[in-house]
């Protein structure tokens, strides 16, 4: 590359660094107009990209780069990394396996095929693939947090607050008091806590922690994110205005019964089944009109809420929305649980059966959840009745769980996490 070139990429990386990404995605078009095969701007393209939330623009970029290279393990890694996060777990797992054939060695596939066998609840072949990433680069910290996330999952407190404190940042500090909270250590976990309060550091995890600890220990919370997020739930009919017709419901549930191969396994929900991946990177116009609806409603919500909380106060200026499908059939319905990596979470409810029990298909805001331990304390709760065409937003800190449907219908709703990036 010469003088010019660096001094291009220089500014190229500078817009990325500022998360200048519209911008970014006009610069690099340019230059590739001229320099249609350079590889270091069709990769960076493709991971701006992934910003936009443009899978199908991604997706051609990562192509042409392993038909450039086609003996470049680190191209398959990323072209797998994508289906991954789009949900498409069988074509993720054949570009990881591509890369490992290329190099059986290269750490970034060896994490991203546990990613998918962790996905498939195969915590076995998980472990074994990241044990090997790990010993090959004992600095690879992603895959110590997932290794110690499966150990989580799997009630091996110590085991996994042993890995997650080898992590030197506060990356996973809301995993650690976690961990803590479950294994009964008051005093480590208070003074982990009092860290994330005198550092400013926001996470939904540890505000659900730090709210349920404050009333299991008759303690204040002191912790700022949301102290009070049972009144930051914000509910409106979007088929009362002409944000949301029947015509486009029609077409998503159309898109979502055929999507048959690409659901997942999930242990919070019974009797019912949820989509892999992102829905949002799928190219669909009616999947993206229902992402716009999405995000003309969270600036709503945020003027609705102004000035309440630290939630509200720092929202973050760049997110991405990730989507997926919940689908409830008779009997089924969704544990407690908080979306721990959202910010802001929410449902738009597609399908609500019609002629059901008071009560039936109503889903349950409370301050207690996750198996966190009660011990016969009181926790609030609220309990919302939804119907088709509504939307729900709340703090990702706030657990929630569904009540039962006992007629043969389904409950069909698509969830939603605003991540910050």
């Amino acid at each position: 590359m010469n003088y010019k070139g660096k001094d291009l990429f220089k500014e190229f990386k500078l817009l990325f660094k500022n998360k200048k990404y519209n911008d970014l995605e006009t610069s690099l078009e340019k230059f590739l107009e001229k320099n249609s095969e350079n590889t270091d701007a069709l990769l960076l393209y493709s991971i701006v990209c992934r910003r936009l939330m443009k899978f199908a623009d991604a997706e051609k970029s990562i192509i042409k780069l392993i038909n450039l290279e086609p003996k470049n393990p680190y191209f398959y890694s990323v072209y797998g990394e994508l289906l991954f996060n789009t949900g498409l777990n069988d074509a993720a797992k054949t570009m990881y396996k591509k890369s490992l054939e290329l190099d059986q060695d290269f750490v970034f596939s060896l994490f991203g095929l546990s990613q998918v066998y962790e996905r498939e609840n195969n915590f076995k072949k998980a472990i074994f693939l990241l044990e090997k990433a790990k010993n090959l680069d004992k600095n690879f910290f992603d895959a110590k947090n997932l290794l110690a996330l499966i150990y989580k999952k799997n009630k091996s407190y110590k085991k996994a607050l042993n890995l997650f404190q080898e992590i030197k940042d506060n990356s996973s500090l809301a995993d650690q008091l976690e961990c803590l909270y479950f294994l009964n250590d008051r005093d480590n976990f208070f003074t982990k806590l009092n860290i994330a309060i005198n550092q400013s550091i926001l996470s939904p995890k540890i505000a659900s922690l730090s709210s349920h600890a404050s009333i299991r220990y008759n303690q204040i919370d002191n912790y700022s994110f949301c102290k009070d997020p049972l009144n930051f739930i914000y509910k409106k009919n979007l088929l009362q205005n002409d944000f949301l017709n029947k015509s486009l419901i029609d077409d998503l549930l159309i898109i979502i019964n055929k999507d048959s191969n690409i659901y997942k396994k999930q242990k919070l929900l019974k009797n019912g089944k949820q989509t892999s991946g992102n829905l949002f990177l799928r190219n669909n116009k009616s999947i993206q009109s229902l992402l716009e609806i999405i995000k003309s409603e969270i600036k709503i919500y945020k003027k609705s809420f102004r000035d309440g909380c630290d939630m509200i106060n720092f929202f973050p200026e760049n997110f991405s929305i990730n989507g997926w499908v919940i689908k409830i059939q008779s009997e089924g319905h969704l544990d407690s649980h908080i979306h721990e990596n959202g910010w802001l979470s929410g449902s738009i409810y597609l399908d609500m059966p019609k002629n059901i029990i008071s009560g039936e298909g109503d889903i349950v805001f409370s301050l207690h959840g996750g198996n966190y331990p009660e011990e016969d304390k009181k926790y609030p709760e609220i309990r919302l009745g939804p119907r088709t065409g509504d939307i729900l937003l709340f703090p990702s800190s706030l657990f929630h769980s569904t009540i039962p449907i006992k007629n043969n219908s389904n409950r069909i709703s698509i969830a939603f996490d605003l991540v910050p990036i």
